[in-house]
C-alpha cells in the first residue's frame, strides 16, 4: 500500500520534528532525547521493511530523517532563543515566574536535537548495511549475528525469545523437535529444561558439544548467548 507509506512519511516528521521537541523541552533530559530517536529510527525502518526491501526502507527513513532533522533543529533553535530572552528578562526583573519558565524551556540543547536526528538516520543505515552483508537464509538459520546482538540490546533481551522461536521453527522443518517456549514461564527450572532441549537439537546441526551449547545459553546474557550461537550457525551454513 504505497499511499500508506507516503502518509507515514508526512506524519512521522511532524511527530518527531514538531511534537517531540516541544514535549521534550518540558519533560525530558538530553540523554532521553537521544535514546528516543535511536528507537524511533529503528522502529520507523522496521515499519517500512520486508525481508527483501531494506534499501528502499532506508531511503524512506532517510527522507523522514532529513525532514525531521531540519524541523527539529529549527524548533529547538527557536525554543533556545526564547529561553535565553526569558532568562535575561527574569534576571532583570527578579521574576520567579520567569525563572520557572526558563527551567522548563531550557532542558534540551540544540546540538542534542541535531545529534539525535543524525542518530535517527544512521541507526537504520547501520542495520540495512548489516542486513545487506548477511541476509536471512531460506532455511531460517542464517542471519547477521551483529544484528542479533543489537536487537537483543535494544529490546532489553526480549528479542532473544523471538530468536529462539525462529530457530525452533527452522529446526522443526528438519524434523528436530524442541520443547515449547512456554516453559520459560516456569521460573528457574523452565529455562533449564528449554535450554537443555534446545542445545540437544543444535548439537545435531552444528557439530558443537551439548555441554558447551547449554553453558553458553544458560550462563551468558545481554544477547551474548544467542549471538554466539548465531555465529555457530552462520559458520555451519555459510561455508
Amino acid at each position: 500500500m504505497k499511499w500508506f507509506d507516503y502518509v507515514l512519511i508526512i506524519i512521522l516528521p511532524l511527530m518527531w520534528g514538531v511534537v517531540n521537541p516541544l514535549f521534550f523541552s518540558f519533560m525530558a533530559t538530553d540523554s532521553f532525547v537521544i535514546i528516543y530517536n535511536l528507537y524511533a529510527g529503528v522502529i520507523t525502518y522496521l515499519l517500512f521493511k520486508s525481508w527483501s526491501d531494506f534499501r528502499s526502507a532506508f531511503k524512506k527513513v532517510l527522507i523522514i530523517g532529513i525532514i525531521s532533522l531540519i524541523i527539529s533543529s529549527i524548533i529547538s533553535f527557536i525554543i533556545s532563543t526564547l529561553s535565553r530572552k526569558i532568562e535575561a528578562l527574569a534576571a532583570s526583573s527578579n521574576s520567579l515566574y520567569g525563572g520557572g519558565i526558563v527551567s522548563m524551556f531550557g532542558v534540551v540543547n540544540w546540538w542534542v536535537v541535531f545529534a539525535s536526528g543524525l542518530i535517527f538516520i544512521l541507526m537504520p543505515l547501520l542495520i540495512s548495511y548489516l542486513e545487506y552483508l548477511t541476509p536471512v537464509s531460506e532455511n531460517g538459520f542464517v542471519r547477521n549475528n551483529y544484528l542479533v546482538f543489537i536487537y537483543s540490546v535494544l529490546t532489553l533481551g526480549l528479542y532473544q525469545l523471538y530468536w529462539l522461536w525462529l530457530i525452533k521453527k527452522a529446526l522443526a522443518k528438519l524434523n528436530i523437535s524442541v520443547i515449547s517456549l512456554w516453559w520459560f514461564l516456569l521460573p528457574g527450572i523452565g529455562s533449564i529444561l528449554f535450554y537443555s532441549s534446545f542445545s540437544r537439537a543444535l548439537e545435531q546441526i552444528t557439530q558443537r558439544k551439548y555441554n558447551s551449547l547449554f553453558l553458553i545459553l544458560f550462563l551468558l546474557s545481554g544477547g551474548l548467548n544467542v549471538t554466539i550461537i548465531q555465529t555457530f550457525l552462520n559458520k555451519k551454513y555459510l561455508i
